[in-house]
């Protein structure tokens, strides 16, 4: 962002190894310049899988994060796997996802 800080997004797999319990969330963590850790953002569903694929922030410190999930987004599901994106305020808390 605009003030160096450095945003990753992916996936936490919560039982290594076992690729059929759809148990994986997604995260994002936001860094520092000098690389601490800031926040840690995820959201932690029983029996889904979520995973962020991209994040971008805005210079009112909106960050944004793209990804898929097999859960429901905002109560609906339309298959196997749909997209999802989600903003973050400049803490980490979710403002809303669609």
């Amino acid at each position: 962002d605009t003030s160096g800080n450095v945003y990753l997004a992916g996936e936490l797999d919560l039982t290594p190894g076992d690729d059929t319990d759809n148990a994986d969330d997604y995260f994002v963590r936001k860094y520092t310049a000098s690389g601490s850790t800031v926040w840690t953002s995820t959201k932690k569903l029983p029996d889904t899988d979520e995973v962020a694929h991209g994040v971008a922030t805005y210079d009112s410190g909106e960050i944004y994060t793209v990804g898929s999930t097999n859960a429901r987004v905002n109560g609906k599901n339309f298959g196997k796997n749909d997209a999802f994106i989600l903003r973050l305020d400049a803490y980490g808390r979710k403002v809303w996802s669609r």
